[in-house]
């Protein structure tokens, strides 16, 4: 794995530091942090191997991490083998993180030892997800056992395609100009969406379109 590099992208601090010294020293793999506002950084040399990604959400609600992290797996898909770490346990709805490309979830309680076993398991092409969430994941994505999956919310084929653009990370002025309306009309129509399928965020509404993509073909 000495193509692989570990960013951690979270407050600098001297915690951090000595995170990434600690996982260098056991995983054998480069590692560096990373300011969240600097995730640039981590996909302007997008030809330097595998990249393994630690999300910090150290005291951040997991459905309101900005669109930052849409955009860094959005750029190198394939390379970018983006983990939460640092995350919640109390926090309920973690099935979804799996339909978001992510690799791998960390509590906030895992231990160093837990952490290294994880990041050197991604590195070898596996996912790292505790037993509870893949339970979850698979349960909801099985056709039969699927609460949603006998009847579809009357979506309208503009609002489908709505859902589709916030899947892969558009922001409002993107799906307006793409879609050639205002962005007040993508204002509305993600209000009526968002009441359509029950959900209050894009972060829901995302992964909602994610497990329930049947619905927009």
């Amino acid at each position: 794995m000495s193509d692989h590099c570990i960013y951690i992208v979270s407050r600098s601090c001297f915690q951090k530091k000595l995170l990434a010294n600690y996982l260098e020293d056991n995983t054998k793999m480069p590692c560096l942090c990373i300011a969240a506002e600097d995730w640039h950084q981590i996909v302007a040399n997008p030809d330097k191997g595998k990249k393994i990604i630690l999300w910090d959400c150290l005291n951040i609600d997991c459905e309101c991490l900005d669109d930052r992290l849409n955009r860094l797996i959005n750029f190198f898909p394939d390379q970018c083998m983006v983990s939460l770490f640092n995350v919640n346990a109390s926090y309920k709805d973690n099935a979804n993180f799996i339909a978001r490309w992510l690799y791998g979830v960390f509590y906030e309680n895992d231990s160093p030892e837990h952490l290294v076993k994880g990041i050197k398991a991604i590195g070898q092409g596996e996912m790292w997800f505790p037993r509870g969430i893949m339970t979850k994941f698979i349960l909801a994505n099985k056709p039969h056992m699927r609460s949603d999956s006998s009847a579809p919310p009357p979506l309208t084929v503009r609002e489908k395609e709505i859902l589709v653009q916030i899947t892969s990370g558009a922001g409002n002025k993107e799906i307006a100009e793409n879609l050639c309306v205002s962005q007040y009309t993508v204002k509305t129509h993600l209000y009526n969406i968002f009441k359509k399928i029950n959900v209050t965020t894009r972060v829901q509404a995302s992964n909602w379109a994610s497990r329930n993509n049947h619905f927009l073909m």
